[in-house]
């Protein structure tokens, strides 16, 4: 042992093993105390392991933040700090908790295998090199991966667990886009509701439910495109060559998609639609006459199967219908004209309508 003005020294076989500073730094494995090491701190250093082990602040002149109190340095990317503890199944060591550079390393302790990994700001469960914030690895195909359990709750009717999608500009306004929640249902039934946001120019987390899986295999949609048209009057009516014919009245219209003011649809959204015409008439077609509808697409004829021909003899009751599927673009719209070169009396009320509806 060696006392000098500034130190403490202990030596074994020659070789200087600890050091006390006169700043009260508590140095032991080497000579000299490590860089980083604050004053009053233990600085523990393993001889040509690249390992430090540092106690205290080891930034005293820090000011400002968060200073570690506590830190195992390995100064070789090479090397890993590990923690460890014995397994009473085979009295070896196991680790559980491991660092390298830009890694964190989680192990399962009974036999040491890595089960999950941070590679930087990236998290991997099975997976030692993830690519996005989660990455799950897994071999087994029916394999459970991922379980969201809503536990200790009823089982009765009602809503049970959320997976919410946000988004957060840099000024800090924020909004749920939408979320996706698990229903139960009594006797032991399970449903998924899809709820997005309206585009309604406000950041809050107002959504609503847009889709449901039920219990039965059913999917319902809600706020789908979709109406019924006809028009009020129940008796005959009389719609000249060329005339848009005025369905003025709906049954339902859900998203208000159809005017009953100009009789159109108005498409919101780019996809496929379905559209259906009938009605009675009673004028008489002889063969020299033509009925004929047209269902248009932004005014003008749909070259290929846009129009239905009709024809009989006789003033009796006749029955004309068809249907036709258009893709439409967002805006475009569809109504259907009197188009047979001649005035045609249909009948109103509940012998005719017009429908559509947005399929995909």
């Amino acid at each position: 042992m060696e006392f000098g003005t500034d130190t403490v020294k202990l030596f074994t076989a020659g070789v200087q093993k600890f050091r006390i500073y006169d700043d009260g730094v508590v140095s032991i494995g080497q000579s000299s105390k490590s860089s980083t090491v604050g004053a009053g701190n233990l600085d523990i250093q393993g001889n040509a392991t690249n390992c430090i082990i540092e106690m205290g602040n080891p930034f005293p002149g820090f000011s400002g933040g968060v200073v570690p109190e506590f830190r195992i340095t390995a100064t070789n990317s090479g090397h890993e700090v590990k923690f460890e503890s014995v397994w009473g199944g085979d009295n070896a060591l196991h680790p559980h908790i491991g660092f390298t550079g830009g890694k964190t390393h989680f192990y399962r302790a009974t036999n040491s295998d890595e089960i999950a990994t941070f590679n930087g700001a990236n998290f991997g469960i099975n997976e030692t090199s993830a690519d996005t914030k989660l990455h799950i690895s897994h071999s087994n195909a029916t394999e459970d991966v991922i379980k969201l359990e809503a536990t200790p709750v009823s089982a009765g009717t009602g809503e049970r667990s959320r997976m919410i999608f946000q988004i957060t500009q840099s000024n800090g306004q924020s909004a749920k886009l939408g979320h996706i929640a698990s229903h139960s249902l009594n006797n032991w039934g399970g449903e998924l509701a899809f709820h997005t946001k309206p585009a309604n120019g406000t950041p809050n987390n107002t959504t609503n439910e847009v889709m449901r899986m039920h219990a039965n295999g059913y999917i319902t949609q809600p706020s789908q495109p979709s109406f019924s048209a006809h028009y009020s009057v129940n008796s005959g009516w009389s719609v000249s060559n060329g005339s848009v014919m005025n369905f003025n009245t709906t049954r339902h219209n859900t998203g208000s998609h159809y005017s009953t003011s100009n009789y159109r649809f108005t498409a919101p959204v780019n996809g496929h639609y379905e559209f259906a015409f009938y009605s009675i008439y009673n004028s008489d077609l002889n063969n020299s006459s033509n009925g004929a509808i047209n269902m248009r697409i932004n005014g003008s004829t749909v070259s290929k199967g846009g129009r239905c021909h009709f024809t009989k003899d006789g003033s009796s009751w006749d029955h004309v219908s068809y249907s036709v599927i258009y893709y439409l673009n967002a805006s475009d719209y569809v109504d259907i004209v009197n188009d047979g070169g001649q005035t045609i009396n249909y009948h109103g009320g509940s012998w005719s309508g017009f429908t559509g509806q947005l399929l995909s």
